[in-house]
């Protein structure tokens, strides 16, 4: 319990410290002048799982919501209005002078990604939520929805066109979490009528295939989801799939990301699995795992506390320690904590 807490600990010193007076993570120590709005907003996200447990005393709460604060501030930054056939909505931009790229990019990820980053602290936040805004934000991600459930994933505001080819297999899931996470604040049928429909064209996509990507953020979704009333036997199913999957993948060349990942998943699904095998392999799964995580933790120097890319050297590659690694970690291993070894 002690190493568990001491490595949570450490993970979240790690994005702490990292952060500058304007609000942005240290990103990569390979990749220093390159940023991520997603990746940002994922750490407020982690930031936030430990702020709420029952590790941090008076004074880590302070820091860690200091930080949360200057985070909120710069991914607002980001919210812009946008028209769109003739509609006005509010989404998060991907300005190539912030986060790289040729273009502007307004990405359906980004902006459920921003949603969930924001909502995730508004608790601590020291005014009111503009509720008008989020939902904004919410009617762009419905409105990039298709009525099969699926998605545009891409809008390029300069050209008035949407990305015809490329697809993100986490989009859906992450918006479906967002979509349930605005249902607090705002009360609405329609996030969770549109968040079943996004994940309903999951599963029959997925219906004839044994094995299907290993998306922790459908895990998660389902988890909020289920809060709000039971998931479909279908849905229940599809996560199952997902679970094994991720059980059949594990740990591929030493990779701590994808690893945390799918611990993440994991464990949320556990709350609502209904088989005591799956929940039992869950659990050999999530002990093995963690493992895995603390001992590839960087346990000294300017990095410690953070993640590396492999726990093995493959390539110089293999010694990144980037923003995402750290703080799906994080999470993983708090959500561990909760479940097996906390009073949370």
């Amino acid at each position: 319990m002690d190493e568990l807490d001491d490595s949570i600990e450490a993970a979240t010193a790690f994005l702490v410290n990292g952060c500058n007076k304007e609000g942005k993570f240290f990103y990569s120590n390979l990749m220093p002048d390159s940023y991520n709005l997603s990746r940002h907003a994922g750490s407020m996200l982690s930031l936030s799982h430990f702020y709420n447990s029952s590790l941090p005393d008076d004074n880590k709460k302070r820091i860690v919501r200091e930080t949360l604060l200057k985070n909120a501030a710069f991914l607002k930054k980001s919210i812009q209005p946008i028209k769109i056939e003739g509609k006005i909505f509010n989404a998060f931009w991907n300005f190539p002078s912030v986060y790289g790229g040729d273009q502007i990019k307004l990405k359906l990820g980004g902006s459920a990604l921003g949603l969930i980053g924001l909502l995730s602290n508004e608790n601590i936040q020291e005014q009111e939520p503009d509720l008008e805004l989020l939902e904004s934000i919410g009617e762009f991600m419905l409105h990039m929805q298709m009525l099969n459930g699926d998605f545009r994933m891409i809008y390029y505001p300069e050209t008035r066109s949407y990305e015809e080819k490329w697809k993100c297999y986490y989009y859906p899931g992450q918006v479906a979490l967002a979509y349930m996470m605005l249902n607090k604040y705002i009360p609405n049928s329609k996030w969770l009528l549109w968040s079943n429909l996004a994940l309903q064209f999951l599963s029959e996509r997925d219906r004839e295939n044994e094995l299907v990507e290993r998306d922790h953020w459908t895990l998660i979704s389902l988890l909020e989801m289920n809060k709000a009333e039971p998931i479909s036997d279908d849905l229940l199913d599809y996560a199952v799939k997902i679970v094994k999957s991720m059980v059949v993948n594990n740990k591929k060349n030493g990779e701590v990301c994808p690893t945390a990942c799918c611990l993440e998943g994991m464990l949320c699904a556990y709350n609502y699995m209904t088989d005591d095998l799956v929940k039992k392999k869950i659990k050999e799964m999530a002990d093995i795992d963690s493992r895995f995580l603390m001992d590839a933790q960087i346990k000294e120097g300017k990095l410690w506390g953070g993640f590396p890319r492999s726990a093995y050297y493959i390539s110089d590659r293999c010694n990144e320690v980037r923003i995402d690694y750290t703080r799906h970690s994080l999470s993983a291993l708090l959500h561990y904590r909760r479940l097996f070894h906390g009073p949370d």
